[in-house]
């Protein structure tokens, strides 16, 4: 009998982890990412359950994160601006002065450029491919488990 539930047990997280496993081999090859690409990764971190619509996987991670982009669209790039923006937030940092005065991702950017997650000298309009934001994403978890 423990043998079955264990054998449950293990096919039910790995069917779990089988999405965003799917996901970032999907936005691996990808020169640019775009919105949409961007939304989901961050829904995969914060533990929300992703679906097929942007709108809903936006309105579903705006209950966890406080400030978005002034302007988006799901096909819009996905910059390293988006992204500092949503890591910040992530990652619970409460500090930066301008950050915290404007909560832009431009000063957003530039924390984590502080904290080494983002190269220096990175525009906050640069464009990121699916192989950077993959990579991105794994310092964001380093500095998590750090923390």
């Amino acid at each position: 009998m423990k043998k079955i539930l264990l054998a449950v047990i293990i096919c039910s997280v790995m069917y779990s982890y089988a999405d965003e496993i799917e996901f970032t081999e999907k936005i691996y090859e990808k020169p640019v990412v775009n919105f949409s690409d961007g939304v989901e990764m961050f829904c995969y971190m914060f533990g929300i359950p992703v679906n097929n619509s942007f709108d809903k996987n936006m309105e579903n991670l705006s209950k966890q994160v406080k400030y978005m982009p002034k302007k988006y669209s799901a096909e819009k790039p996905f910059t390293v601006g988006d992204f500092s923006l949503f890591a910040m937030q992530y990652l619970d940092i409460k500090s930066g002065l301008f950050y915290l005065a404007s909560h832009s991702g431009r000063y957003a950017a530039r924390e984590l450029m502080l904290r080494n997650i983002i190269p220096f000298n990175t525009s906050e309009y640069e464009k990121i491919s699916g192989q950077e934001l993959i990579a991105l994403v794994q310092k964001v978890v380093e500095y998590e488990e750090s923390k």
